[in-house]
């Protein structure tokens, strides 16, 4: 672990003076195996429909998500495990002392199938099950995406793209700087918060979007797996979309409903994983090797090209 060490420095330090508490911030804290909590999970019927009803009720506009879709999906299992081992404080087994606090001490009661996320004991649980259902929405927006040719129609992979533009650009420019930037992401933005359903108007905000993420090149090549590569095949993807069959009307909104779906879903998952890592920050405070088995990788990396950004921003005269 990442206090390994600073717990070796520390004992060669103390060892010629008298035992003394370890002050608040370095407390060292136990290993805890996350990979060997295996969690698996059946969606039940009632578990299945209750997250439809809650993903269809969401309005609109708060159908988003702040990393790319992939990254959420990756990452949501391991927040799973740590919200399960770290629910309950470890005790020590002589003294019955807390030595590590859990996740416990902040729980609240269950609220089942809410839109609004709360930490309770059951939300690893509905981290395993909405990751189950986002995936099977997923797999059936991309099975049913396909042409008259049986090839994999465009639009699937469009909106997919979209959206992690959208996402890498609104996390990028996050950083408390007012800039054009900001300006540009508001405009494109608004441009298509009511656009239709058609494949003519999904081309028309990945075109925006790649050109929103071009504009902010060179700083935002390399900014967590953000590439160039991102742009140019937004660019395919638009020219694809615009030769496209449409298979007609039903198609096109079939299509698009299961993304809608699968959006939505992805919605109620990533407030979970933003719920439990709120809580752990303030839990576990004093464990910083804690909370970064609960840390987003992306999110460091977010935070660390940030940091570079503002300290490359001109000074105002």
């Amino acid at each position: 672990m990442a206090t390994a060490k600073k717990s070796a420095s520390k004992s060669k330090k103390s060892a010629s003076k008298p035992a003394r508490a370890v002050t608040k911030r370095t407390r060292p804290a136990p290993d805890t195996p996350l990979a060997a909590y295996e969690l698996r999970v059946e969606v039940s019927a009632a578990d299945r429909a209750g997250w439809t009803a809650a993903a269809a009720a969401l309005p609109d506009a708060e159908v988003k998500y702040a990393t790319p879709f992939s990254v959420l999906m990756a990452e949501s299992v391991d927040v799973a495990k740590f919200a399960r081992a770290r629910w309950s404080p470890v005790v020590d087994e002589k003294t019955k002392a807390v030595v590590v606090p859990g996740l416990a001490s902040v729980g609240a009661a269950a609220q089942p199938y809410a839109a609004a996320a709360t930490l309770h004991a059951g939300t690893a649980q509905e981290i395993l099950v909405l990751y189950a259902l986002t995936q099977e929405a997923q797999t059936r927006a991309l099975l049913s995406a396909t042409s008259t040719g049986g090839a994999v129609h465009p639009r699937f992979e469009a909106e997919t793209l979209a959206s992690d533009l959208s996402a890498a650009a609104e996390s990028y420019l996050d950083d408390g700087i007012e800039d054009d930037g900001d300006a540009r992401l508001r405009a494109v933005r608004d441009a298509h918060a009511n656009d239709a359903r058609t494949d003519a108007t999904l081309a028309s905000a990945l075109f925006d979007y790649a050109a929103l993420v071009e504009s902010l090149l060179p700083g935002i090549d390399g900014y967590a797996d953000v590439t160039a590569a991102w742009i140019t095949r937004a660019r395919a993807l638009v020219a694809a979309l615009r030769v496209a069959p449409k298979g007609g009307a039903g198609t096109t909104r079939a299509d698009t409903d299961l993304l809608d779906t699968r959006n939505r879903l992805a919605t109620l998952l990533a407030r979970r994983l933003r719920a439990v890592r709120a809580k752990a920050g303030f839990v576990f405070r004093a464990y910083p090797a804690v909370v970064r088995e609960v840390t987003s990788a992306y999110e460091r990396r977010r935070r660390s090209a940030s940091r570079a950004k503002k300290r490359a921003a001109p000074t105002p005269a």
